[in-house]
């Protein structure tokens, strides 16, 4: 099966496929030539694995998070953040606190520094 795994998604990956495909497809070529699962039995674990709230949630975060970038909401909640703490100096930690209280990511104690954040933060002075 490791062979079959290996080799599909190497060719799948030099045609240019995304790897998400490249990997689903190998998985199912893997599973369809050493029949040790019935196809029934795959298909009954993916779609239960899957059947998970957070698993709904995130798609309808990322469609909130598009839909705030493409209206220009986040550009102007930064501006708002950057004119209440953009003067401070120093370590990036007392400029993100506010926005990230108005992105409403919350979290208890303190907070590591998330890359995309520290650039976003610290590159508008």
């Amino acid at each position: 099966m490791i062979p079959v795994l290996l080799v599909s998604l190497a060719a799948l990956a030099l045609i240019g496929a995304p790897l998400a495909f490249a990997m689903g497809i190998s998985a199912t070529l893997g599973i369809a030539v050493h029949d040790f699962l019935p196809f029934e039995i795959v298909a009954q674990r993916t779609l239960n694995a899957l059947d998970k709230f957070p698993f709904l949630a995130v798609p309808m975060f990322i469609l909130a998070g598009e839909l705030m970038n493409t209206s220009g909401i986040t550009a102007r909640i930064i501006r708002f953040c950057m004119a209440l703490v953009g003067h401070m100096r120093g370590w990036t930690g007392p400029r993100e606190r506010p926005c990230q209280y108005v992105f409403r990511r919350e979290y208890p104690g303190p907070q590591p520094l998330m890359p995309p954040d520290s650039a976003r933060f610290s590159s508008r002075r």
